[in-house]
């Protein structure tokens, strides 16, 4: 037995347990070369085979570099452990893609990602034409030269019956062009659906919002879509959108008026998350959404860039209707200082796990209401990048009761006089396994060495 494996069965995989998409990869890597040296026999791969055949579709991924292999129907054994298929950025030109639709190892697939590779659309139009009984639940086309007549093939060809998730975003899908998808008989049942990056405006959201085919649609991404305030109203009044629970609305011109008819929709009632990202809310809206009939399910809430305002921070604070949110965006939104105190002493956001404070000119006055508030015991997550904190500030957020149950931490460059993490504090976010982002601050030397001295695969913190 050689060094190499005699270090591997020190600590051999235990796949049940894996949890991330990255360590399934590492394990397949090191099952490959105990089959290469012989160590792994026929029965033993068919237990380890029974085992993966447990885990999430989701985090069975082809490692990138077996991707030529997969679709060429080589090593047929290690095939059938994959479910998704990863050929995003670059990795799939018009020839693999031909091969990819050729392949008797597509059987195995449930998502395959072809994102990011500028594929023109007779290439797209052969792959959405396949004749052949395909799993595929999700397609990720984005950021590719997708036109309508390709997009509407997917949907009505039967071999994609069983997609139900498709990502469209950033093509070349017009306004006009998604009418004619209204006509059509699909043959999937979508449940997710991205246009985002698309010139949908208001003509495209019209049509969108009286699609029969979309009554079971999930979640529905229409970002950087060019829909302005009249296109969210075409969505908030459509009754074919009941079903919605996701809504990403982010960049697309809205005002507090878009905001008020999506606050008083009355089909939206069941959203669970909401993105108004980069609008232009302001405190009008902000009050819209606390005080809104329809919304009081909301999990999530983006305001990034959307100039909330102090005023606007603190009628979220108060909002009992947002009393069940869990994650809370306000990055640059120009909360201020007392907006923040008023979030980090609210009596009504209970239930919060994340909030995203940064980029809004916060200090020691708002880690001090932070590290003394009672009513955030269920944070895990706290975003103060881009603001004025000291070492001092670290440690009262690190000592704080009110803060014990906190894993992630972001204070990335809050650069001031002086360092904003000594030694011993970075010894203590290492202690604590605290995810803390600590990029473009000035450290101790002493602070950079020991982050440096460990392990590269066991480092919680980033520097």
């Amino acid at each position: 037995m050689t060094i190499s494996a005699l270090k591997r069965h020190e600590m051999p995989v235990n796949w049940p347990e894996l949890t991330s998409r990255e360590a399934f990869v590492a394990a397949c890597e090191e099952l490959e070369e105990q089959v290469l040296w012989g160590e792994v026999s026929e029965e033993r791969f068919d237990e380890i085979l029974a085992q993966v055949e447990r885990l999430p579709d989701e985090l069975r991924v082809c490692p990138r570099g077996w991707v030529d292999r997969f679709i060429l129907d080589e090593e047929p054994r290690f095939a059938r452990m994959f479910r998704a298929l990863d050929m995003s950025h670059g990795m799939c030109s018009a020839d693999r893609l031909a091969l990819l639709e050729a392949s008797d190892n597509l059987k195995h697939i449930k998502s395959i990602d072809i994102s990011h590779n500028q594929l023109d659309p007779d290439s797209l139009m052969a792959f959405a034409n396949t004749s052949r009984p395909l799993g595929v639940e999700r397609l990720n086309l984005s950021w590719n030269k997708l036109d309508v007549a390709t997009f509407a093939r997917v949907l009505s060809n039967p071999s994609f019956g069983r997609l139900r998730a498709l990502d469209a975003g950033t093509n070349a899908i017009w306004r006009l062009d998604l009418a004619e998808l209204a006509e059509l008989e699909w043959d999937c049942e979508l449940h997710e659906l991205s246009l985002a990056g698309n010139r949908v405006s208001v003509d495209g959201a019209r049509a969108i919002a009286q699609m029969a085919q979309l009554r079971e649609l999930r979640v529905l991404n229409l970002s950087d879509a060019f829909l302005g305030d009249a296109g969210a109203a075409e969505l908030a009044a459509s009754p074919l959108l009941t079903a919605v629970h996701e809504l990403y609305l982010g960049n697309n011109d809205l005002t507090s008026d878009a905001i008020a008819s999506l606050a008083d929709s009355p089909v939206l009632h069941d959203l669970l998350a909401l993105d108004l990202s980069r609008s232009a809310c302001k405190e009008v809206g902000a009050r819209l959404l606390a005080s809104s009939s329809g919304l009081t399910k909301l999990r999530a809430l983006d305001l990034t860039r959307a100039k909330v305002g102090a005023r606007g921070a603190r009628a979220l604070a108060k909002s009992d209707v947002l009393g069940r949110l869990r994650v809370l965006e306000l990055d640059d939104a120009g909360v201020g200082v007392s907006g923040a105190k008023a979030l980090a002493t609210s009596t009504t956001l209970l239930e919060l796990e994340h909030l995203g404070l940064a980029r809004n000119g916060l200090g020691h006055g708002v880690c001090v209401a932070l590290a003394k508030s009672s009513n955030l015991g269920g944070l895990s997550s706290l975003n103060l990048n881009s603001n004025k904190l000291t070492d001092e500030d670290l440690e009262l957020l690190l000592r704080s009761p009110a803060l014990e149950n906190l894993t992630t931490l972001m204070v990335r460059n809050c650069v001031i006089e002086g360092y904003v993490a000594s030694a011993a504090r970075v010894r203590e976010l290492e202690r604590r396994g605290l995810g803390c982002d600590l990029r473009d601050n000035p450290l101790t030397p002493e602070a950079v060495r020991f982050v440096k001295s460990l392990p590269r695969g066991s480092r919680s913190l980033r520097v």
